[in-house]
Order: structure tokens, then sequence, then C-alpha cells
């Protein structure tokens, strides 16, 4: 589990939410949701999609655990505190979350958390 003490300072984001492809494959996402007490740091971590192809993540994002809804694969995140109104994240500069991993801490006395790579 990681230790969100390890990450120095609280951030905000924007998040765009993944709303599907329409018939001739343009990809479609909801208002921007501006987003508040996130945690990241730079990474290089390999990360292996349901197909078995591995991608280099970018950043790691802890967040706390009730927020599977907001992060999860397939929606964007900018970082930072510019919230945007910018309805491509594309345009905005915004990551495409690429695994999202709830980790439970049921005996710890802490709260869980989401761990999202991007």
């Amino acid at each position: 589990m990681s230790n969100i003490s390890d990450f120095a300072t609280k951030y905000d984001c924007t998040v765009w939410p993944f709303i599907g492809t329409d018939r001739y494959g343009n990809v479609t996402f909801g208002s921007p949701i501006y987003h508040s007490r996130i945690w990241y740091t730079a990474t290089s971590e390999t990360i292996k999609t349901d197909n078995d192809a591995e991608i280099v993540a970018k950043y790691k994002i802890i967040t706390q655990g009730n927020q599977e809804a907001t992060f999860k694969r397939k929606n964007y995140v900018a970082l930072g505190g510019n919230f945007t109104t910018e309805p491509n994240p594309i345009n905005a500069g915004a990551h495409e979350i690429i695994s999202a991993r709830l980790v439970k801490a049921p005996f710890t006395g802490r709260d869980d958390e989401l761990i999202v790579m991007v």
C-alpha cells in the first residue's frame, strides 16, 4: 500500500468523464469536473492493459477511496489548479487514466485509497 505522506502537497485537478464513442468513432466526454484534494507524483511505472499491452504511466495520483466514480479508466485528467471549461480534454493537455485501483485499509484506521495511473 502506498503511503500518502510520501506526497508533499495536495493538488487540484480537472476530470473529463468518458461518455463513449459515436457511430463514426469519435470519442465524447462529459463536462469537465473540478476536483480538489488529490496527491500526485511523476513516475515511470509500467502498467499492463486488458489486452496485455504495456504502457508506461507518467503520473501516479492518490485520492480518497470514495472517488472511484470520478477517477476511472478512459476518463481524462488535467493536473494542477487551473480549472478549465474546455470541452475537449486533449486540447486542454489532459492525460488519459490507464489504471485505477482501490486499496482497502480496513484494519489500519486509515481511509481507503484510490491509486490512479495516467
